[in-house]
């Protein structure tokens, strides 16, 4: 078995050794791996970063400038994703209103029971709404036939509204009322009367009489959004997540040292203005055209011209 060590190759006045041609093979690997790996860092630098923010570039150790951006950017969407998803928002509705009835006792009670249990319950609870609803009354009248004499002194028969007398809270439950008098509203209507001196307005019987209700429908509902509409909710503050989380952590990593400006562009407030990338690459593209331009006149004498 030969050994290939010391066996020289001679070609002209050169002498080779083959463990120096063995040598010069490494080489030669060596530096296509170097060039591999530069390649690898140029596709990182002009391509991956560049595409998040064309100004990480301008700072020593883009990579983790963009990758602890890009972390905080993340945790901080998927929070917002959560919050919209998991909170439902409700909201309330209340709306007051003043009615007047007019019918028998039959009538009323149906008003009140119209007010109290809507038609349409089933409706709003399908639609997650949570209805509840309150009503008292504040004075009730009876209609009465009364003379009345005109200046020209002539008279005539017409039908008015008179004060009547619908009873106490307890009057009204025993007659199967679900409905009270408006706070102080019963002291302030029979105040000073003598109650028997008034009309009854015949809360049993089939006269017609006239009640003032006041009805408070509240409504409370709560919507739960589907996912598909907090995740469009959180996609809409994409941007505002970039800008806060570049500024914060580009300050706090620039600080440290760990990413240092490597030229006159590196600042924050170019890391903010570097959000738009399609205009901040076209600018870059323009200063490196300008730079090959002046380089290739240069090299060709043309800069006096």
């Amino acid at each position: 078995m030969s050994d290939t060590r010391g066996v020289e190759l001679t070609k002209g006045d050169t002498n080779i050794k083959a463990d120096d041609v063995e040598e010069a093979r490494e080489g030669e690997e060596r530096r296509g791996d170097g060039e591999e790996k530069e390649s690898m860092g140029d596709y990182l630098k002009g391509k991956v970063i560049s595409s998040l923010n064309v100004r990480y570039n301008d700072f020593s150790n883009p990579l983790a400038l963009a990758i602890t951006i890009g972390f905080f950017m993340v945790g901080g969407f998927i929070a917002l994703l959560l919050i919209n998803y998991l909170v439902c928002p409700v909201s309330t509705n209340i709306t007051r209103t003043i009615d007047y009835n007019t019918g028998v006792a039959e009538m009323q009670k149906d008003k009140i029971s119209s007010i109290k249990n809507p038609t349409n319950e089933a409706d709003l609870k399908a639609a997650g709404i949570t209805s509840t609803s309150e009503i008292c009354l504040r004075r009730g009248a009876v209609f009465i036939t009364e003379t009345k004499t005109y200046p020209s002194g002539t008279s005539a028969d017409m039908v008015v509204l008179d004060q009547c007398y619908i009873g106490t809270d307890d009057d009204l439950a025993s007659s199967g009322y679900d409905v009270s008098w408006c706070d102080g509203y019963y002291e302030s209507e029979y105040d000073g009367v003598t109650t028997s001196d008034l009309f009854g307005c015949d809360i049993d019987g089939g006269n017609y009489f006239v009640v003032e209700y006041v009805s408070t429908v509240t409504e409370v509902q709560e919507s739960c959004p589907t996912f598909s509409a907090a995740l469009g909710a959180a996609l809409a503050y994409i941007t505002y997540l970039e800008l806060f989380f570049t500024a914060i952590m580009g300050y706090i990593l620039i600080k440290l040292g760990i990413c240092k400006p490597t030229n006159d562009r590196a600042t924050i407030s170019n890391l903010l203005k570097s959000a738009d990338n399609g205009q901040q690459e076209m600018e870059d593209k323009l200063e490196k055209l300008r730079a090959d331009v002046d380089k290739l006149m240069d090299s060709n004498g043309l800069k006096a011209l």
